[in-house]
């Protein structure tokens, strides 16, 4: 724990050393966090190359193909914009 850099009483502190301490510590965090995640939480397994879709054989493939092509335009959106967030 970067002690030194966590009691700084400098709000605009620029000493190198402390943010190098912080962003490492903060990385370290990070990756402790994905990786209790991936140990506690379920994850759904992929069939094939590209992996399935829960209740795509349901929900979607008995749409007609234009509200097919737009529920793809959203999930692709949708997916763009959570993979931009990581």
């Amino acid at each position: 724990m970067p002690c030194e850099a966590i009691i700084c009483k400098d709000f605009h502190c620029c000493n190198y050393a402390h943010i190098g301490a912080l962003k490492s510590y903060i990385s370290l965090i990070a990756e402790a966090c994905l990786d209790a995640a991936a140990e506690a939480l379920p994850a759904s397994k992929q069939k094939g190359t590209r992996g399935c879709i829960p209740g795509w054989k349901e929900q979607i493939a008995p749409l007609p193909l234009r509200e097919k092509s737009d529920f793809g335009i959203i999930y692709e959106k949708s997916v763009g914009n959570l993979t931009m967030a990581r």
